[in-house]
């Protein structure tokens, strides 16, 4: 009688999480153009497929993986009076990372592929728009889509000069964080 072995039985959500976290990895190292599907699938231990299957292509996986997961959410939780000083302390308490899963510098490195330039626009453009008229519903959308727009500009531009450019002076200190808290605000209240 030749019994065959018991076939492994895939966990599809340990499975999608071991290819995002790949994916941010080897998106963090080498940028949208850089990265590469099959080395995704090797450092996550998965056959290439799989990333088709869950996510459909590798534009769908840069917008899961990176896209998704800036949590745009947690940004705009509280109170506006207070946006300032969130924004403030939730960006100067991002340590400069050496290695692994970077943000702002997977954006960075992306964008010199237009695809994911389109995908990363349209996330923070319509994200911080949708998020920021939620908890400003009288503003006009228009003035909405410009507040957005500098807050994210600001935003990323302070992450990037800070973290990856290391520029000692925005260190993480009182007067950094009072400058960097009012001009925040000061879009806000505008």
């Amino acid at each position: 009688m030749n019994v065959s072995p018991p076939s492994k039985k895939r966990n599809a959500s340990t499975t999608k999480e071991a290819i995002l976290v790949a994916a941010r990895r080897v998106f963090t190292d080498s940028g949208y153009d850089g990265a590469g599907l099959r080395e995704i699938a090797a450092l996550a231990g998965v056959n290439v497929a799989l990333i088709n299957r869950y996510f459909g292509s590798k534009d769908g996986l840069f917008k899961a993986a990176i896209v998704d997961h800036l949590d745009l959410e947690q940004i705009f939780a509280g109170d506006m009076a207070d946006f300032g000083n969130r924004m403030s302390d939730y960006f100067l308490s991002h340590p400069v990372k050496k290695e692994g899963y970077d943000p702002t510098l997977a954006i960075l490195r992306s964008t010199s592929s237009e695809t994911s330039v389109k995908v990363i626009a349209e996330a923070l453009e319509t994200g911080f728009c949708d998020l920021l008229q939620a908890k400003l519903p009288d503003l006009d959308p228009d003035i909405c889509a410009t507040k957005a727009g500098l807050l994210t500009a600001m935003l990323m531009g302070f992450d990037m000069m800070r973290r990856v450019f290391q520029l000692r002076a925005l260190d993480a200190n009182e007067h950094t964080h009072k400058l960097l808290a009012n001009s925040l605000q000061a879009i806000i209240n505008a």
